[in-house]
């Protein structure tokens, strides 16, 4: 096993223990943009062992919102593991262009979930 595969494997089916939540305010004309952004950025989030799963989602009503959604199997995972790790810099790059949309940038830990 190797790349994604080998980093599916090693995610547990637990519950994630932290995750990190991003709203985001971005001209509709910039939509095709940031999904490609988010596609690139989310391939280097697929083969990292600290992150459980990402989804990226657009507001229906308001398609200027944003949403960015990652689960990391911990803080530490992302901050010590992930943002030290060589994929982090090519992420980084590869969303630079909207940290100024981002509204919040915070871990939240799972308290409950059906």
């Amino acid at each position: 096993m190797h790349g994604l595969d080998s980093a599916r494997a090693h995610r547990s089916e637990e519950p994630t223990d932290d995750c990190r939540v991003q709203p985001l305010q971005d001209r509709p004309s910039r939509n095709a943009e940031f999904d490609e952004a988010y596609r690139r950025a989310g391939a280097l989030l697929d083969v990292s062992h600290h992150c459980q799963r990402w989804e990226a989602a657009r507001c229906v009503d308001e398609p200027e919102k944003q949403i960015l959604l990652i689960e990391w199997n911990s803080a530490e995972g992302h901050l010590q593991g992930f943002r030290q790790s060589a994929d982090f810099e090519p992420f980084r790059d590869a969303t630079q262009p909207f940290f100024n949309e981002i509204e919040e940038m915070t871990h939240y830990r799972v308290t409950a979930n059906g």
